[in-house]
């Protein structure tokens, strides 16, 4: 992944947790999970926040698509 889409990403993301506070709304942060989609076979661990909350990230590993709309 390029590091100037993760940082895209994160900026996505802290607008989002601006406009949260902004507008009062409360959002369940424990059902939030992050998932990276990528052909390689080691994959760089990307670190995202919501705030100043680590996004966990989703525990199982999926190895395809069908695999992946069973699970979720």
């Amino acid at each position: 992944m390029d590091s100037s889409d993760i940082d895209k990403l994160q900026a996505d993301l802290n607008r989002l947790e601006e406009w949260a506070v902004e507008n009062e709304m409360k959002l369940h942060l424990g059902k939030r999970k992050s998932v990276s989609f990528t052909k390689a076979r080691a994959k760089e661990r990307v670190r995202y926040y919501f705030g100043d909350q680590l996004i966990p990230e989703a525990s199982r590993t999926i190895k395809s698509w069908n695999q992946l709309l069973l699970a979720y």
